[in-house]
């Protein structure tokens, strides 16, 4: 858990400096031109990968190299398990946000940055 803080604290540092469109529905996603990028073992990634076939899918190794991607605009939204992104989330509002549609069943969501 103090990883994820310390993790998120430097996503508020950096914030996003070239974020074209923002990012609101789960279905924008499925775009070529939307970088998602997950953690590469989880039901999450794969889910993604099913979901978002238009997509390019970013594999990642940890959910600690994943939100740093997101902050740095490497990838346009990052698919994880919701209580983990909604608990980083209410640590930090004004980072980025969870969508509010759930991608897949068990609860898998999506985090896209808040920045316009």
């Amino acid at each position: 858990m103090k990883k994820l803080s310390l993790l998120l604290l430097s996503f508020l540092l950096f914030g996003c400096a070239n974020a074209t469109t923002q990012i609101t529905t789960v279905y924008q996603l499925n775009n070529p031109i939307y970088k998602v990028g997950g953690s590469e073992q989880t039901e999450s990634y794969a889910a993604a990968k099913k979901r978002f076939p238009y997509a390019k899918m970013m594999p990642y190794s940890s959910v600690e190299e994943l939100l740093p991607a997101l902050q740095t605009e490497k990838i346009d939204g990052a698919v994880f398990d919701r209580p983990t992104l909604d608990h980083a989330a209410a640590l930090f509002n004004e980072a980025f946000v969870v969508l509010p549609e759930d991608l897949a069943e068990g609860h898998v969501a999506i985090a896209a940055p808040l920045c316009q």
